[in-house]
């Protein structure tokens, strides 16, 4: 529950845990076990005089619990970030409870509803009550995590959401930032004979990522925005590997609402259509992803790029990346997210931790809207079709659409 402010930009330490066993320089990445093995944290900093750099008997290490928000996240190669709000909180004096002072109009928590001057009660599972409790718990989740909240508006109105967090830093700081790290620890330096003037001591440079060893090169593929985008490859073949089989294809989707209403869908490579349930629109293949049909966040282009995303993805999307893991809906199972890119739409995939199973995604039309949210039921056998037997559609935290599907055509 200790907080100890940024080293410079980046290390900021929140929820960490405060220690009177010695950390010295040199000891930072080292594990901190209890006194029955357990690892509970990562050693990092710890308080010294400001002269000679003298232990003063209070070290800090990164909870067990951040580095397993964050573990996944790692293994997908990238340069990862912390996740911000989007909104800035105040202490008020007197009443001891915490405001929103500004909020980020392309957030996830604008999204969700959250305006200036809510109350801000709970956080990440946990009463907030002050700005700096806040901040010390935000600090705990990656980038676009959605995290579990509630709020109070000035009306006493209590809402709860789980909005994605935003980034941090932006891809030019993160990537700034990983090059100031070397690859491998610099060559040692040549021994000074006598005699040899003495040089100003110089800061190690990186070392060359392409000299390895040829058994190993493989193993490294070099690309902007990550540390080895080999093994984002690795996770994302894992992942995807738990897709099963969708049918290819054009798909003729039937259903019914929970209200009795027929409804029906049309994906295909010349555009996608619905009809019924007050949602009847189309788009046309090669038409500007939009809000169609209006107030569902654009079920239309979600429901073509998920055709694509089962089907044949390179062929549609520009950028396929393994993100991490992350609690469905902020509080529930993990499951694996992969991001795609189409123009200006980004998508969020979500598999199953246990079989790979597609269980939902999220498609953002442009990157100031608020997304369309699918959550996708378990897969059955619809009429000889293998296919997710209900669709929920939400949109800024509104169902818009339950459909359970009554038959399934692949045309």
């Amino acid at each position: 529950g200790r907080y100890q402010y940024p080293a410079g930009t980046f290390l900021e330490y929140t929820e960490c845990i405060q220690t009177d066993a010695a950390i010295n320089p040199g000891n930072s990445g080292g594990p901190m076990y209890d006194s029955d093995g357990k690892l509970v944290g990562i050693n990092g900093r710890a308080s010294f005089e400001k002269r000679g750099r003298v232990y003063t008997g209070a070290g800090y290490a990164i909870s067990v619990n951040q580095a397993m928000n964050f573990l996944d996240h790692l293994r997908s190669g990238r340069i990862v970030d912390h996740g911000t709000l989007g909104a800035t909180v105040r202490t008020e004096r007197g009443d001891g409870k915490v405001y929103v002072q500004q909020v980020q109009s392309a957030s996830g928590a604008a999204f969700a509803g959250l305006e200036e001057s809510d109350e801000l009660v709970r956080f990440g599972g946990r009463a907030i009550a002050s700005a700096n409790d806040f901040k010390n718990r935000l600090g705990v989740y990656p980038a676009l995590w959605r995290v579990p909240m509630s709020w109070r508006d000035e009306d006493g109105n209590l809402t709860k959401a789980a909005p994605r967090l935003l980034p941090l830093h932006t891809p030019a700081e993160l990537i700034e930032q990983a090059k100031a790290q070397p690859f491998a620890p610099p060559k040692p330096a040549e021994p000074k004979k006598d005699g040899d003037k003495k040089e100003p001591e110089k800061k190690p440079e990186p070392a060359d990522r392409s000299a390895l060893p040829p058994e190993y090169a493989k193993l490294y593929e070099q690309r902007t925005g990550f540390t080895n985008a080999y093994f984002n490859g690795v996770e994302l073949d894992r992942v995807r590997g738990g897709l099963g089989d969708w049918p290819s294809g054009g798909w003729v989707i039937s259903g019914t609402t929970g209200d009795g209403r027929d409804v029906q869908i049309a994906v295909s490579g010349r555009g996608t259509a619905i009809k019924g349930a007050g949602l009847t629109s189309q788009l046309k293949a090669g038409e500007r992803a939009e809000d169609v049909p209006a107030g569902t966040g654009g079920l239309l282009p979600a429901l073509a790029n998920l055709r694509a995303y089962v089907t044949d993805p390179e062929a549609v999307f520009t950028d396929q990346v393994y993100l991490g893991s992350e609690p469905l809906g902020g509080d529930g199972p993990r499951v694996d997210v992969v991001r795609t890119r189409k123009g200006e739409a980004t998508d969020l995939w979500l598999h199953s931790k246990e079989d790979g199973r597609l269980v939902g995604f999220e498609t953002q039309v442009t990157p100031d809207t608020a997304p369309c949210v699918v959550t996708l039921g378990d897969v059955e056998d619809v009429g000889g079709v293998t296919f997710p037997r209900t669709l929920m559609v939400e949109h800024r935290g509104e169902v818009v659409l339950r459909l359970t599907v009554t038959e399934v055509t692949a045309k």
